[in-house]
């Protein structure tokens, strides 16, 4: 009897286990979001390229989901990815919300991986270009180089020769960041049009923000998506950036969206009011919102500036300044075209535009 008893208990325990391992389902595969909107050039490369890397994906292990709509770059939907690929991505394709859930993304631990024209992508939004590595500068011709892969332990390069000889499209890059690890360089003595000097990486990877970030120069033809050495090397990269599969924690990001216009009071002021900010603003940061901008008062003129200053910095600014005292902004208008510099170099027909304004924030983020 006592036996039986033993037998029976532990056959509920197995049955228990069994049916809580099938009540959970088998593991689901990690995805990956591959976004490729284009606001400049567009890569002829692109659905080849979508296309490799689905096939690609279903060949190793994780799911790809394509879009060119970048309302998919939010909170909601990028909790279901371990990581974004944006491919050939060009000129600014985020707006500000969009870009700050990218950011708590990246800081929730999603990865991120580059190809090519990735960096030639949001110039006006450092953190992306810290993100990236570095931005576009210019290229030659397409024609043969040689790389030489620097790092032969990482997954994205430890399959290639030394010295790999192909043809692409060779980027030269300014604005690079200094804590990327480089897998890959070019040698600017193999072609012509080289500008980043002896160091010309092509190839690297590095931490951002509690994130991973893996980056290639290389896949301008639409024959790199059928090239075998090529794909494995994007292959090491999404494996990276994936890391170990878990979907992003957003309770560990910090980047905040500002606040929405809508929440702020303005009002019109008069010219003798026009000497105000000079108290209220140290520096220069942006409000958010196409037309509103904060000033800094340089001697007696205005000058218009979008420095983009990190999100932590703007809600810090906020609370410390907006909520208090309002700031001091000029409305340009829906159809005004900002020129950078002193408010005495635009044109009469532009200053006539021109509103001195007090935007206060009287609503609740």
């Amino acid at each position: 009897m006592r036996l039986a008893r033993v037998v029976s208990t532990r056959l509920v325990a197995s049955l228990s286990i069994l049916a809580a391992m099938t009540a959970c389902g088998p593991a689901q595969p990690p995805r990956v979001l591959l976004f490729s909107k284009t606001a400049g050039y567009r890569h002829a490369s692109i659905d080849v390229g979508k296309a490799a890397l689905i096939k690609l994906g279903a060949a190793n292990g994780f799911v790809v989901d394509t879009t060119e709509n970048a309302a998919r770059i939010s909170e909601d939907s990028l909790q279901r990815y371990s990581a974004v690929v944006f491919l050939h991505t060009t000129g600014n394709v985020l707006d500000r919300n969009q870009q700050i859930d990218l950011q708590r993304f990246v800081q929730a631990g999603g990865g991120f991986v580059g190809i090519h024209a990735a960096a030639d992508a949001g110039y006006d939004w450092k953190w992306y270009g810290r993100l990236v590595g570095g931005y576009f500068l210019s290229h030659p011709a397409i024609q043969p180089a040689t790389l030489r892969v620097t790092d032969r332990t990482n997954a994205s390069t430890a399959h290639l020769p030394a010295e790999w000889k192909r043809t692409d499209e060779w980027y030269n890059f300014k604005q690079r960041a200094d804590d990327v690890h480089v897998l890959m360089s070019i040698d600017e003595q193999s072609y012509t049009g080289g500008a980043n000097g002896a160091t010309h990486p092509m190839s690297w990877y590095h931490d951002v923000d509690g994130g991973r970030s893996w980056y290639t120069a290389l896949g301008h033809t639409e024959e790199s998506y059928s090239d075998s050495l090529f794909l494995k090397h994007v292959l090491g990269g999404i494996k990276y950036a994936i890391g170990d599969a878990r979907t992003p924690d957003f309770s560990r990001a910090t980047a905040v969206h500002p606040p929405a216009d809508s929440l702020f009071t303005k009002t019109v002021l008069n010219a003798g009011e026009l000497n105000e900010p000079r108290s209220i603003i140290p520096n220069s940061r942006w409000l958010g919102g196409s037309q509103w901008h904060a000033l800094t008062y340089l001697g007696s003129n205005w000058s218009h500036r979008d420095t983009r200053y990190s999100s932590q910095e703007w809600a810090e600014w906020v609370k410390a300044v907006v909520a208090k005292q309002g700031v001091v902004t000029l409305d340009m208008g829906p159809n005004w075209n900002p020129i950078k510099g002193p408010i005495g170099s635009l044109a009469s027909e532009q200053l006539a535009q021109l509103k001195a304004v007090r935007a206060t924030l009287s609503g609740t983020p």
